[in-house]
């Protein structure tokens, strides 16, 4: 009877150590900052049960941060975008799968929002930068240039061979969606390459969230005069 107890209490506490070690662990949240990204603050947040995951997770999205920064940046001279900006006009050009879809994006944006939305719309901020410069407001002429300068088709794509080809010399600048774009790649990639609750990715206020995530987003009343007032429920 003695050894059947102990063989009883032996199996016990094997059972129990089994099922103490089968208690999932419990997410932690892991936040980064980074500056100068974009132009502008990273903010990145983990949920992870492994702090050496969540670290998987942040170097991929910032991998491929810096991967579409190459092919998007107007301000760097050697991304993609500024190379083909450089390009001979009327000359199709191949270019990444994803340029031409930035590419896509805008002349598609463009149409459906009868032109407030464009990738040209610099044309009308180096005209006002010019007028602060002279303190004075353009003339009547300098903005109906502007205008039509700015309804212009500046490019033409070829889905058949992915190129894309300049038709005028009209400066471009892909900020608006270029960002977002962007920041949704980056949370995709740190997803898909740890193991990670859910992500969050915030560039200069513009941010995308993903995963098993309960945190609020509070976004400023746009009619408020100040940046710090009370966010819309």
């Amino acid at each position: 009877m003695k050894v059947l107890y102990a063989s009883l209490l032996t199996t016990v506490v094997l059972l129990g150590t089994s099922l103490k070690s089968e208690v999932p662990k419990k997410a932690s949240l892991y936040v980064s900052h980074y500056e100068n990204v974009l132009g502008t603050s990273l903010e990145l947040k983990f949920t992870s049960t492994s702090e050496l995951e969540a670290e998987k997770g942040e170097q991929a999205a910032l991998a491929e941060i810096d991967r579409l920064s190459n092919i998007f940046s107007a301000y760097n001279p050697n991304s993609e975008f500024s190379k083909w900006m450089k390009q001979d006009l009327n000359k199709p050009v191949k270019v990444s799968a994803e340029l031409f879809e930035m590419l896509d994006l805008f002349a598609t944006w463009k149409t459906r929002t009868k032109g407030a939305l464009d990738a040209s719309a610099t044309v009308a901020g180096q005209l006002w930068k010019n007028a602060a410069i002279k303190q004075q407001l353009p003339s009547k002429t300098e903005i109906s240039a502007a205008v039509a300068t700015m309804q212009n088709v500046h490019y033409k794509l070829n889905k058949e061979n992915l190129t894309a080809t300049r038709l005028d010399h009209t400066p471009l600048v892909m900020n608006t969606f270029a960002k977002s774009y962007i920041i949704n790649l980056a949370s995709d990639a740190a997803l898909a390459s740890s193991k990670v609750n859910a992500v969050v990715v915030n560039i200069g206020g513009d941010l995308v969230i993903k995963g098993d995530v309960k945190e609020a987003v509070n976004v400023t009343n746009p009619l408020a005069n100040a940046e710090n007032d009370a966010p819309l429920a």
